[in-house]
């Protein structure tokens, strides 16, 4: 078969210091990664919490089954709520459900509590991992995106490895799961949003004098989409040697990222 495109002689650097400079960018690695750290400790352990609970043992393997096939829904509602509402958006509180979830599982002591907590934790897990990729496109230049995914997922891979071992530690020393893990997941991830929209907007975060002001410059982000849109189109006309209208605002950026998406 002949070939539709050329190839491509130059496969660019498999690692960019660059893009771990912008703290939007690795804020958001480091909560995948701790993430990681615990997402997997239900699938792993659920079995086991099952039968010393003094479940079957095929009932207990029957909850990995059911809270994977509800993830399947999971996938689907993050991603349609991911095209609404943006993707970091929708991965915070799908964050902080996984995280309740692993702290509810150690009370659950008969059939009905364990198949709650294996539906929670299906849909849960299911619009986590079907939306954290998304941000990634966002957060800098388009050509750049598998870049950026590799040299995160090659760390996440650590949190991959590493969780369940330290998740067992944790369970055999204390009796708990590691949840706490998942909500500071949930808090960087928070953290990595505002990042986008304090160096987005003017009078974001480090501009405005009373305390707590970023919460307040994070809801005005929802008002202020047109003066995104006014920065874009402002410096593509001085990049195209025009006179941009006086009317539009103009911030100097390094990147525009449209903060309803996040």
């Amino acid at each position: 078969m002949a070939r539709r495109l050329p190839g491509t002689q130059h496969l660019g650097p498999l690692v960019s210091i660059a893009e771990f400079k912008k703290p939007v960018y690795s804020l958001y690695v480091a909560s995948l990664v701790i993430n990681a750290l615990a997402l997997f400790t239900i699938y792993t352990y659920l079995t086991v919490s099952a039968v010393n609970a003094n479940l079957s043992s095929d009932l207990s393997f029957d909850l990995l089954a059911i809270a994977s096939a509800i993830s399947a829904f999971g996938e689907i509602a993050s991603g349609m709520l991911a095209d609404r509402y943006g993707p970091l958006n929708t991965l915070i509180p799908a964050t902080v459900l996984t995280a309740v979830v692993t702290y509810a599982w150690p009370f659950a002591a008969n059939i009905p509590g364990f198949v709650v907590i294996a539906v929670l934790f299906g849909f849960a897990y299911g619009s986590v991992v079907a939306i954290y990729v998304q941000p990634f496109a966002h957060m800098g230049a388009l050509e750049d995106v598998g870049l950026r995914i590799g040299m995160a997922f090659t760390l996440v891979t650590a949190g991959v490895v590493s969780g369940t071992p330290i998740s067992g530690a944790i369970l055999d020393g204390t009796g708990l799961f590691c949840g706490s893990t998942l909500l500071l997941s949930a808090a960087l991830m928070a953290a990595a949003r505002h990042f986008v929209v304090a160096r987005t907007l003017e009078g974001g975060c480090g501009t405005s004098k009373w305390p707590f002001a970023w919460w307040y410059d994070s809801l005005l982000s929802v008002w202020r989409l047109e003066d995104i849109r006014n920065v874009y189109e402002t410096d593509q006309m001085k990049a195209n040697n025009k006179d941009p209208n006086p009317n539009q605002l103009s911030i100097n950026v390094d990147y525009y990222i449209n903060v309803d998406y996040y």
